[in-house]
Order: C-alpha cells, then structure tokens, then sequence
C-alpha cells in the first residue's frame, strides 16, 4: 500500500514539472526599468509653434478676405482701382487749436469762427492742413498738359464729405497766388458758402439766374483775400436743376471766364441730385471730394458711369479726412514717407505767440 502511494506521487510530481516547463517562457530581464524624467505626450514647444504658424495662417487669409469683402473706400489706391481717376491729394482730419491759441493767433482776431473752422487756409496756414490744399491747388494746376482748368466744378457722391470747405479753401489757395478767383455756390439746396463768409441769403445765384438781380450786384469781394470773389447760393429756388441746367448759366460760365483765372463752382452731392451731372458738361474739370471710409465701392462705380455717360472731365479725386496719425494712414507715405514723417511734422505745427514776436 505504501510503495502504490509513493508511485502515484511520483507520477503528479513529474507530470506538474513537465506542465511547468511547457508554461516557462525565454523572457529575461535584462535591465530594470526606471520612471521617466518628462511626459512624452504632449509636446509643449512643437504644439505652440504649429499653432504659431497655423494661427499666423488663418489670420493672413482673413485679413485679405476681410479686405476683399470691405466695400468702403480706405486708400487712393481703391479709389485709382475702382474709377481710374487719378488721386489729387490727401486732406487731413481737421483738428481745430484751442481757445488759448485762438485768442494768441492775430489771423483768428480778424475773422468770425466759422469762417476760421472752414478756411483753413487763411485762419491757420502753418498747419498741416493747410498745406495739403496747396498740394492739392498744384496737382489741380499740374493736371493738363496744355492749360490749368479754368472752371472747376467741386461735388461729392454723398451728403457730409467736406466738399464746401474744399471747395472755399481752394478757391482761398488760388487767390493767395495773386489770381482772380471767383467761388460761386451752386448749392440751391443746402448752401453753405454764404455762412463761411457772413453774407446775406437775399441775393445770390439763384436771383441772377432768374433775371431779378445784375451778376455785379451779388458777386462780393473777400476783405481778407483781395483776390477772391465770393457768389452765394441766394434764396432757394423750387427747381434749382432746371435753373443750373438752364442756357442762362451756360451763358454766366461764359461771361466770367474772360474776367477771372478760377472759377469754382461748389455744388450739392451727385448721388443726390442731379445738378451736378447737368453742370459737368460746361465745366473744364470736375474734382471729386471723397471721404475716406464712407463712401462705398460701389457708389464710386455708379458716380464714374453717370460722368462718363455726359463726357465730363474729370480732373481727380481729393481724400478727405484722412488720419495722418492712424493705421491706415497712406497720407504719410504719400507725401513725406514713413521714416522722415517725424522729424518733418513741425513744420506743420500752429505758430505760437512766442513764435510770431
């Protein structure tokens, strides 16, 4: 009995260390594993540098759809793309002196204030601004190759774009040349020209063309500039068109060419009315005002066809309003470039009192 139990023993013990030795495997290890000294995931500097130029990406292609979706007018550039008219310059935004350097400045002792809010030319005519109508009256006088134009129509394709203070600061910058100059206000429907200068809305354009007035009684000289004659607008008449479009003012255009220099004529906004495009085909130039970041792309198309369709000659586009100071200002590039436009800046500073003693 006992050598039966020693046999069956023997034979489990063999057969358990045979199972065990199929199980074993030839794994061995060869070095202890040790924990890391950073995560292998994520990898910090590469995710920012991918996001880096991703983001730099993106932004790119949105910045130019941004600009391409963008239908206002921001440089002369979209304005020489749009129209093909060539750019006459750049006016910046007006920025009035204080009422300490009103009192010190001589020149703005002798007008009223809103002659000297307008006519930048003469209240204030160190300063930037002023400067920019006589680039503008040069590139008007250097813009025919035979004869600077003689009638210049000044308008606007919107309401508010500045075209009667260009229009008096033109014609300001023409007379401080020794040049007969005479600004006529065809404006019949929201005249400005006669509050500028402190004349009455009795009399006017619109009374000489109905015949009730003389052409001498209403034109009326600058006691500032000896040289500029001012006609305001008058009352206003119920169809200033047919009176603008009338042989009568065919024939008034006429009689002051031989008796003066200039003659600018400032009128109401073409995308309004039509007395403009009825007076752009007696005209030798018409000089469009555009306020930069209002008027539209398409605005601009619509006022190009309506002049192409009478044959007007257009002489240029003036930017107004432009931030010399800004973002987008091309205006500092446009006339003194972005390195020097510093240094250059005090030349266009307010004289002072210190300054004039």
């Amino acid at each position: 009995s006992n050598r039966t139990l020693y046999d069956g023993l023997l034979q489990k013990m063999k057969e358990a260390s045979v199972s065990a030795g199929l199980r074993s495997g030839n794994i061995q290890v060869v070095d202890q594993a040790a924990p890391p000294n950073a995560p292998s995931k994520p990898n910090i500097p590469l995710n920012i540098g991918l996001a880096f130029f991703a983001s730099l990406t993106l932004g790119t292609a949105a910045a130019f759809f941004m600009d391409r979706m963008r239908n206002s007018i921001t440089s002369p550039q979209i304005v020489e793309a749009v129209s093909g008219w060539p750019s006459l310059g750049m006016i910046p935004s007006s920025q009035l002196p204080s009422k300490s350097t009103r009192a010190e400045n001589s020149s703005l002792v002798a007008i009223n204030d809103a002659k000297a809010s307008s006519l930048v030319v003469l209240s204030r005519p160190r300063s930037m601004m002023a400067e920019s109508f006589r680039a503008v009256r040069t590139s008007i006088l250097l813009s025919s190759l035979d004869s600077p134009p003689k009638v210049m129509l000044v308008t606007s394709g919107m309401p508010e774009e500045g075209k009667t203070t260009i229009s008096v600061n033109l014609a300001a910058a023409f007379a401080q040349m020794g040049r007969r100059v005479l600004l006529v206000d065809g404006d019949m429907r929201r005249p400005r020209v006669h509050v500028i200068f402190s004349l009455g809305t009795t009399s006017g354009l619109s009374t000489v063309l109905t015949g009730k007035d003389k052409e001498e009684d209403v034109i009326v000289p600058c006691a500032e500039l000896p040289y500029l004659y001012v006609m305001p607008s008058g009352p206003k008449p119920p169809y200033p068109a047919e009176l603008l479009g009338s042989q009568r003012m065919k024939a008034l255009i006429e009689s002051w060419r031989p008796k003066y220099d200039h003659i600018i004529i400032d009128t109401p906004p073409m995308l309004s009315v039509t007395d403009p495009v009825l007076l752009s085909a007696d005209v030798d130039a018409v000089v469009l005002v555009v306020r930069l970041g209002r008027i539209t792309k398409q605005c601009l198309k619509d006022i190009h066809d309506v002049l192409d369709q009478v044959n007007a000659r257009v002489c240029g586009v003036i930017m107004n309003d432009v931030d010399p100071n800004g973002d987008s200002s091309s205006y500092r590039g446009y006339y003194y470039g972005h390195s020097y436009y510093g240094r250059a800046r005090h030349y266009y500073e307010e004289e002072s009192a210190e300054q004039k003693i």
